[in-house]
């Protein structure tokens, strides 16, 4: 992969996860971390983080990923002074945040498919929430535990 298509992959799934950002906005009128340019813009740091470190830099990415943190956190103290107090606020908007940092810096350093792969998990995981939970609802303890006994006996 070249450099031009390699930061055309962060773009993209910056792009991709803003998207899903954005919908959630204007779907569930709340504040979240993000959005069409924020996201898009963290995948962007992320890889011009990554050029920097390549370059010499020392420490680019993880001074990155820091920055990237300290505005969520600042995002999330904002969500919890201000949200309904009989909903949990979720964290979940800033941590696909500080995922699409890394997921622009992987563009750079690693082998595309994971910064696809991660990129592309991250807005599926975001965007099917209500079935995720619909998902969680509907599962029996009993049905988990047969469902944890079959990963573990696969993986061991």
């Amino acid at each position: 992969w070249t450099l031009p298509l390699r930061l055309l992959l962060a773009l993209g799934l910056g792009l991709v996860v803003g998207l899903e950002r954005e919908t959630a906005k204007s779907v569930r009128g709340r504040l979240v971390f993000g959005g069409i340019r924020t996201e898009p813009l963290l995948a962007l740091l992320g890889f011009a983080a990554a050029c920097l470190q390549l370059m010499g830099v020392p420490f680019a990415v993880p001074a990155g990923f820091g920055a990237v943190a300290f505005l969520a956190a600042l995002s999330y103290a904002t969500k919890l002074r201000t949200h309904h107090p009989e909903r949990s606020p979720g964290v979940s908007s800033e941590l696909s945040g500080l995922l699409t940092f890394v997921v622009g810096a992987l563009a750079l350093l690693a082998e595309p498919w994971l910064a696809a792969a991660l990129g592309i998990g991250n807005a599926l995981l975001l965007s099917e929430k209500a079935r995720l939970a619909a998902l969680v609802q509907r599962l029996e303890k009993q049905e988990f535990l047969a469902a944890l006994r079959f990963v573990l006996v696969t993986f061991i």
